[in-house]
């Protein structure tokens, strides 16, 4: 077995499981909107592992991921669970190596994830709606 294919097997954690783990810290209390923090909530379908949600109050539309650093990217979600723990202890390539993707796609999750890091004083994962 390569051993790209391997360190997938061994460390990334399938969809279901990091989606599970992000919805644990994402919503512990139940799911809110995240403007005005109401319950009152309609579900409006699942967008691939993501549920949709509109806000009966404010009327936001938003997701599970809204609000979050992993809003909007073009990689699994337990792959970026691997870049963040790995974040300050392998290089850009190496990383891009062990997932089997493309430098550039790495390093700008990299950069990105880095500068979320560095501008969030509370939970630089879950990032304070703005």
């Amino acid at each position: 077995m390569e051993e790209g294919n391997l360190i997938k097997e061994l460390f990334i954690p399938d969809e279901e499981k990091a989606f599970e783990a992000l919805m644990g810290m994402r919503w512990p209390e139940g799911v809110y909107c995240p403007r005005c923090k109401s319950h009152n909530l309609q579900k409006r379908g699942i967008r691939g592992v993501s549920q949709r949600y509109s806000c009966n109050d404010c009327e936001l539309n938003f997701n599970d991921f809204t609000g979050t650093i992993f809003a909007n990217k073009n990689m699994s979600l337990g792959e970026m669970f691997y870049i963040l723990h790995n974040i300050d202890v392998e290089s850009v390539k190496r990383l891009s190596e062990e997932l089997e993707r493309d430098w550039s796609t790495v390093n700008g999750l990299v950069k990105d994830f880095k500068r979320n890091l560095a501008e969030n004083d509370g939970d630089p994962i879950l990032e304070k709606w703005k």
